[in-house]
């Protein structure tokens, strides 16, 4: 997104591509007439750059602090950014179309965050362990649930293969859930609080499951109480 918003801020600010700008492409020439566009794609491109180093120092804050707070700060200063430029340039667009188009930014902003805040809540709920009578339950999003007989090996590793891509899944700083493409392995499934071992791996007879906690003795406390289910010694 860093790279999406700064690319859109050289594209308007630097090269003119006022066709970018949501409106202005699809207004009449006489609605074009009533838009200083200049003063419109100046300050659309400086929100651009500033939206974009939020993304930036937002990335860096979610990889090395808290990633959920992180990004609700990050949302929340974007928020802030791009509002106040929507109202900014309305004084620059005088047509009949300003009021109706600042009130579809609004309700675009407000539906884009709300879709995104329940995902980054999912993010960072802890992935629990249930061990129950014939499986294993992995709760929360992307949650699995294992047949004890379809479960090959359990083993506790400090490093896992490379993370080729994410297919289906979630991330967000060193939190990282889901389905990913896993080196030399088939089918991997992630529910990682931190980029840093230990973690348990649980190889079943389709996927490959690997778990850790931000809290290294929960993971370990975890492997303990695996091991002795499955008496693994």
């Amino acid at each position: 997104m860093t790279v999406l918003f700064l690319a859109l801020g050289i594209a308007i600010g630097k090269y003119k591509c006022y066709w970018l700008i949501s409106g202005y492409n699809t207004a009449s020439n006489e609605a074009r007439q009533k838009i200083d566009i200049e003063n419109v794609g100046k300050n659309l491109a400086k929100m651009s750059y500033i939206v974009a180093g939020i993304n930036f120092l937002g990335a860096l804050a979610a990889y090395f602090l808290q990633a959920g707070i992180s990004v609700l700060v990050c949302i929340l200063l974007m928020l802030i950014v791009i509002f106040y430029y929507a109202w900014k340039v309305q004084k620059y667009d005088h047509s009949s179309n300003s009021k109706a188009a600042k009130i579809i930014l609004a309700i675009t902003i407000v539906f884009v965050i709300a879709i995104n805040i329940p995902i980054f809540y999912a993010a960072n709920k802890s992935s629990e362990v249930e061990i129950l009578k014939e499986s294993l339950k992995i709760t929360g999003t992307y949650g699995k649930t294992m047949k004890k007989e379809s479960i090959t090996e359990i083993k506790l590793i400090d490093n896992i293969p490379e993370i080729k891509m994410r297919t289906n899944g979630i991330s967000l700083g060193k939190i990282q859930k889901g389905n990913y493409k896993i080196e030399g392995i088939n089918k991997g499934v992630l529910f990682l609080e931190d980029s840093n071992g230990p973690f348990i791996q649980i190889t079943t007879k389709t996927y490959t499951v690997f778990i850790n906690y931000k809290d290294d003795s929960k993971t370990t406390d975890l492997y303990d109480k695996l091991s002795s289910e499955f008496n693994i010694k």
